[in-house]
């Protein structure tokens, strides 16, 4: 099921944080007129923001919010601190029944277990109680690794067993930068990884409560900052967001210059807007691309990553690959091979390379173009199987594409 309240345009949902230079959480808080200027900003942007609090400059925010018709992904934060936790959970109330209309959803602690500040049976207790306010829709959020687990870049999903089945939807924070991923793959990360986790997480709705790329900071691998990738990222992600009915947040609206003294220099520079308010970027393309034809048989699509192309990997060799499949029946899967020398299933994600299917859609985040000198000219090969693993159709419905080549050194 797709919330509602996530389709609100005209543009993708944005992170929010309100401080400007010279302001931080505990710190200077920014004014309620600066915040009423935020909102009348972004609400020509989009009509859903993410907040990360409940009390003080946080319920400013929603209360400017709600004067701009703007819905709020609440946020309620979370701590070690369980004092802390009650005046937010009090705060929460409180807003609740004062802004109804402008909650759309609650999310309940943000990357806690990350920064292993609380257990996951903490966490669970505090969804349930925001369930007892009488809430609508209820997260928690936590970066993808730490919803499957993440050992030695084999994802064990699910890790964290207990709390799929108490929150409505699960909050996923996926940031190809920090997995050093080169700009050209980042957004096709983004689409690969929530399909990955759908897999997964079968009865549970999968949102991306935070993705974004940097303007400043160190290179990570391949993934290089700067202005003219994050616009890069924000339209691919515009589009495959899109043609994938995958809900996506990004981060975030503003540049956050406190954010230095616990991330660095990046920390401070993932805004659309510097801190100052000023657009980075003039004419973003936000065309609403064209939907799929569905065409009348059982066929297979990679859609990224495009063939006839040079492309960056990750030090490991890996770019994410996904696509669709129409007309698929239960059971199939989308077996997914690399050649270099010879053909290679790609079953480090999968057993035997085969990628389930979901609402007619595949992935698999991870493909190794390995092939060195001669081999460095890649070819990737899906084919639809059934349950046994046998080729589907008559021809075998299957898709391919070819002339990858690889720009960087890498060891798979």
């Amino acid at each position: 099921m797709l919330r509602k309240w996530f389709a609100t345009g005209p543009h993708l949902p944005l992170a929010y944080g309100p401080y400007r230079r010279g302001q931080s959480p505990g710190g200077t808080p920014p004014s309620r007129d600066e915040i009423e200027s935020d909102m009348a900003l972004l609400a020509a942007e989009t009509k859903l923001l993410r907040s990360y609090g409940s009390c003080d400059e946080w319920a400013n925010v929603t209360a400017a919010a709600s004067s701009h018709a703007i819905h709020l992904y609440q946020g309620v934060a979370l701590s070690a601190d369980l004092v802390a936790n009650e005046r937010q959970l009090a705060c929460f109330e409180t807003l609740l029944h004062q802004y109804p209309d402008t909650i759309a959803a609650a999310v309940v602690g943000n990357e806690t277990l990350l920064r292993g500040e609380l257990t996951a049976t903490q966490i669970d207790e505090y969804v349930q109680r925001v369930k007892q306010m009488g809430a609508g829709d209820i997260s928690t959020a936590e970066t993808w690794d730490v919803w499957c687990n993440l050992r030695d870049q084999v994802p064990r999903c699910p890790g964290v067993t207990r709390l799929p089945d108490s929150v409505d939807f699960i909050t996923a924070h996926i940031y190809p930068y920090w997995e050093t991923i080169p700009v050209t793959h980042a957004a096709a990360h983004v689409i690969a990884t929530q399909i990955f986790m759908r897999t997964v997480f079968t009865n549970t709705e999968i949102v991306v409560g935070e993705t974004g790329w940097p303007t400043c900071g160190a290179i990570k691998g391949s993934a290089v900052p700067g202005i003219e990738n994050q616009r890069a990222f924000i339209e691919a992600l515009w589009k495959w967001s899109n043609l994938y009915t995958i809900r996506v947040l990004n981060f975030e609206a503003f540049d956050e210059d406190w954010k230095t003294t616990v991330e660095g220099e990046v920390g401070r520079c993932w805004g659309l807007s510097t801190a100052a308010r000023t657009p980075k970027h003039a004419g973003l393309d936000w065309t609403a691309p064209v939907p799929d034809a569905i065409p009348p048989t059982a066929t297979v699509r990679i859609d990224h990553p495009g063939g006839n192309s040079a492309t960056a990997t990750k030090a490991n060799c890996a770019i994410p690959i996904f696509g669709k499949v129409h007309h698929a029946q239960p059971g199939w899967k989308v077996r997914v091979e690399v050649y270099t020398n010879a053909w290679y299933r790609q079953d480090k994600w999968y057993a035997d390379g085969e990628a389930p299917i979901v609402d007619g859609q595949w992935a698999v985040p991870e493909v190794i173009l390995a092939g060195q000198g001669e081999y460095n000219n890649h070819k990737i090969r899906a084919t639809v199987v059934d349950e046994m693993g046998t080729s589907v159709g008559n021809p075998v419905v299957s898709a391919e594409i070819d002339g990858i080549v690889r720009t960087n050194a890498c060891t798979p």
